[in-house]
């Protein structure tokens, strides 16, 4: 559905999206905004106050926009059963908005609109989950978690086909995603599955009880306390007790050493998921596959905190997500009968849901419960009404 708007509002908005796709949105005058849409700047001030004004305006019609098919979404759906007729419109309505979705959304996007898109499918699937698992309904946090994870596989699929090169039809996205989410078992998952070989890596440790551990050491403590960019190359080696030489012996600067320690622990948690599980049947009775992972995750729980929070350091989950992502597509090559890509987006946005909804909950449950209750939901999509 689109909204019919006054004509010169509609030219407004188009130019601003236009201008936001070559540069930030702070840097965008109003004079640009008129000189686009052809129109003065006595017509802009007539609807709108400023450019911040004209974004909201435009951020409300979309979502507002958003809202509608969803709610006819919701009329067509009957309990306990999917087809394609009935998300498609879903789809069609996200394919015909891929410009705005991807503009705002893209190198220069407006921090909080993912957050607001993310709040729309969780209002709309909210009353819709008539069969929650037996594990959670009677605790609230869980339950919280729960609806999390499912509004992050509508939200995760509609971001990830609106910025993939070969947008796929509609209906196509519409039959692999419902293909997807009713997966009985997710066998990267289990025991049987037989990951590819790869260059064993060592660990992330930050220590080991040398001069680059130091420094990373250093930096985590200083990231609990400061944000990243008030933070000096003198406060690292301060904490670290080396000196500048040592520093750049290891280091270009600030941020090839928070690079460090990214990519290994990225590439850890890669590592230890992949060398297999361990046995915890003796706790709930199965084998968790996933546990080693977040053992490895609450082993270097102060470092994924800055993912989070108001100290989160910008593009630390965008890379984390990214790599995660490329070791699904890479074991699921030629080994899976749904869109490979479509998959191995939709494990990733689930599996870093769960990762983040435990840290932001304050970790309040161990390693080994958040690893099984991320497979029971998995698992066992809810049946929605």
């Amino acid at each position: 559905m689109k909204y019919k708007l006054p004509r010169a509002k509609e030219r407004l908005m188009q130019a601003l999206i236009l201008l936001m796709a070559d540069k930030p949105f702070p840097l965008i005058k109003v004079t640009e905004i008129c000189k686009i849409s052809d129109y003065n700047r006595g017509t802009f001030y007539r609807h709108y106050d400023n450019k911040d004004d004209l974004l909201n305006d435009l951020l409300e019609v979309k979502l507002e926009e958003l809202n509608v098919v969803l709610e006819k979404v919701a009329k067509k759906n009957q309990p306990k059963q999917r087809d394609v007729n009935q998300l498609t419109p879903l789809f069609s309505y996200i394919y015909d908005n891929r410009y705005f979705f991807s503009v705002l959304l893209g190198e220069h996007k407006i921090i909080g609109f993912r957050l607001r898109l993310f709040e729309a499918y969780r209002i709309y699937l909210t009353p819709r989950i008539v069969e929650p698992l037996p594990s959670i309904e009677n605790d609230p946090i869980l339950k919280e978690i729960h609806l999390d994870f499912i509004s992050s596989t509508w939200l995760g699929v509609s971001l990830f086909w609106i910025t993939h090169q070969d947008h796929p039809s509609p209906e196509y996205v519409a039959e692999q995603f419902i293909k997807i989410i009713e997966i009985s078992e997710h066998k990267i998952f289990s025991r049987r599955w037989r990951f590819k070989v790869r260059k064993e890596n060592s660990k992330f440790d930050v220590n080991g009880g040398g001069a680059k551990e130091a420094f990373q050491t250093a930096l985590i403590k200083l990231l609990m306390k400061k944000k990243y960019r008030m933070i000096r190359i003198q406060d690292i080696l301060d904490i670290s007790g080396y000196n500048r030489s040592s520093f750049y012996l290891h280091f270009t600067d600030k941020e090839d050493l928070f690079n460090s320690l990214r990519d290994e622990l990225t590439a850890g948690m890669i590592q230890v998921f992949s060398n297999g599980p361990r046995d915890v049947s003796g706790l709930i009775g199965r084998d968790l596959p996933i546990v080693t992972l977040f053992d490895y995750l609450y082993e270097n729980r102060e470092l994924l905190k800055l993912m989070y929070g108001s100290k989160a350091v910008p593009g630390f989950f965008n890379s984390m997500f990214n790599v995660i992502s490329s070791f699904f597509i890479e074991e699921l090559s030629e080994r899976v009968d749904v869109d490979k890509a479509l998959y191995s987006n939709y494990l990733t946005t689930t599996l870093m849901t769960i990762i983040g909804a435990w840290f932001t909950k304050g970790l309040r449950y161990s390693p080994e419960f958040m690893a099984a209750t991320y497979l029971d939901i998995l698992h066992q999509p809810s049946v929605l009404d």
